[in-house]
Formats: C-alpha cells, structure tokens, sequence
C-alpha cells in the first residue's frame, strides 16, 4: 500500500489486493485494488497477516477494508 493510499484514506495499515485467485474473496466480489484492513478484527499490516487470518476460510468473521473506488466495506457472517 502506497503513502498516497495512507494519505487518501487516513490509515497508518493495511494491504493492497494485487493478486486475486480463485476462493472467498473473489465469491465476495473483491477485486485487485482492493485494502484490507482487518479480519475478524485483527489488523491487516502484511501480506502474511492476510494469509493467517485467512488460512483456514471457514472461521471467516468479518473483513473491513476500502474498495477500488474508495468506498468503505465491512462484511460480517454468523452472529
């Protein structure tokens, strides 16, 4: 993620979707551009944080970040 993106969205965290294959967040309609800023309310600051709070899809609880077009998301499954 870019100072311009920091900047844009006043974060000081998260990770840039540059790369998107087949599994939960392409069935979510995320795309490339996307940023990720937490899931299931952990902090997203590395793309291995990403790969942990995703390794196993199934506990997925939420997931908050900014689309392409600068619009704020957060998604939330179960209760």
């Amino acid at each position: 993620m870019s100072n311009y993106d920091k900047r844009m969205f006043n974060i000081d965290y998260g990770v840039r979707i540059t790369d998107l294959g087949d599994g939960k967040f392409k069935d979510m309609g995320l795309k490339k551009g996307t940023i990720l800023l937490s899931i299931n309310g952990k902090k997203i600051k590395s793309p291995d944080d990403v790969r942990q709070a995703t390794n196993n899809e199934n506990n997925l609880k939420t997931i908050e970040g900014y689309q392409p077009d600068g619009t704020h998301f957060n998604f939330k499954w179960g209760d």
